[in-house]
């Protein structure tokens, strides 16, 4: 294991008492929201409209949707006017705060903040909404008010001990250290096209190992799987509750898999066996939520291990990873999988769950690798 990296501002912050780092977060929140009697939405997609409902529930009433989208642009969506960037400021004036309601690799914050001030708007994160919020925006968003982070600080500093290299010391620290602050500019660049498949770590894949693949969306990481193995695979095991998401993935291993190695299901990983609510949304952004459209089969992981032989397992399970993994410690200690599970759903699953590995997994090498932006797509990689 690498040796623990010095972090001096990281440091300084976790520190503080919860009392200190309520405080610290309030000024934030003070500065950058103002008392939220004056703010619109920039995108009125899936998360923007999340984010109206909630806001709603506590009194907030934004002015209106700004978005880029042609045909929104000059309706009504949820009660609320959609206007073009460029109508924004003579609309709204210049005292409004937008917020940031935009997920998207396509578009990071700090692009989107730098589009709104190209337009003389001021903008702010949604993820400041946790802070505000926090049991309104938890199952929403991933990050938690920087009392809470400080909470956990031992766990935290038991975890920077972990790594077995520096590019997972220096990823851990920067996105501990964008939970206690939500400074954009201190999270690393996005490397969207390794994801599960870093170049820079060695999985050692047997040519007969089984791609287990849970939360499997259309098949993409399936078939990156296969150009990484060039072909040389035991088998692949997928498995997906979102309906429309599970019809892409069997027409993607269709065309792209050997099908006498191919094996998909349409249900969901969990901690035990059972039914749950799901938003069947069809795209990235489907996840279980007990309002949910969709009644999902959930099976434990042990239901989709197979019976022998090497394996390489990857966790994409939109907030259930943690649940999941706690119940099949004896299954993962037993089999010892190589493993890539998504450490970014929940504030504490970025430390909770390399612990968790290590514990069952104690000689397994561990690595930390951010692909995506805005705090997303951070995995967790034993070897």
């Amino acid at each position: 294991m690498s040796p623990q990296v010095a972090d001096v501002a990281l440091a300084s912050f976790l520190a503080e008492s919860p009392a200190a780092a309520a405080a610290r977060g309030a000024d934030v929140v003070r500065a950058a929201l103002g008392d939220l009697s004056n703010i619109a939405l920039f995108g009125a997609g899936t998360m923007g409209r999340a984010t109206l409902a909630r806001l709603r529930v506590h009194g907030v009433e934004p002015s209106a949707y700004i978005d880029d989208t042609p045909s929104k642009q000059g309706t009504i969506l949820d009660g609320l006017a959609v206007l073009p960037l460029a109508e924004a400021l003579d609309v709204l004036g210049p005292d409004v705060v937008v917020v940031v309601t935009i997920l998207n690799p396509q578009l990071t914050f700090l692009e989107a903040a730098k589009k709104l001030g190209d337009h003389g708007l001021r903008s702010a994160s949604l993820m400041l909404l946790r802070w505000c919020f926090p049991e309104s925006f938890g199952d929403l968003l991933n990050t938690a008010p920087p009392a809470e982070v400080v909470e956990h600080r031992q766990e935290i500093e038991l975890c920077r001990s972990l790594w077995s290299d520096a590019a997972s010391a220096t990823a851990f620290d920067a996105q501990v250290r964008w939970r206690l602050t939500l400074d954009f500019g201190a999270l690393p660049p996005a490397h969207l096209e390794d994801i599960y498949f870093p170049t820079d770590v060695d999985l050692r894949l047997a040519p007969d190992v089984t791609f287990l693949d849970a939360g499997a969306y259309d098949g993409d990481s399936a078939e990156q799987f296969i150009c990484h193995t060039g072909g040389a695979f035991g088998s692949i095991v997928a498995v997906e509750p979102d309906p429309r998401n599970f019809e892409q993935l069997s027409r993607r291993l269709g065309a792209v898999g050997d099908p006498t190695r191919t094996v998909a299901f349409n249900m969901g990983v969990g901690e035990t066996d059972g039914v749950l609510r799901f938003n069947a949304s069809g795209d990235m952004s489907a996840a279980f939520d007990e309002a949910g459209d969709t009644a999902v089969r959930i099976r434990p992981l042990s239901a989709f291990f197979p019976d022998h032989g090497p394996v390489y397992a990857k966790f994409d399970i939109e907030g259930a990873e943690w649940a999941t993994l706690l119940s099949a410690r004896r299954l993962i200690s037993d089999r010892r999988p190589t493993l890539a599970i998504s450490v970014y759903h929940e504030a504490r699953d970025l430390w909770r769950i390399p612990l968790l590995i290590h514990e069952c997994l104690p000689d397994a090498e561990l690595y930390l690798r951010a692909h995506g932006v805005d705090g997303t797509d951070v995995v967790l990689y034993a070897v």
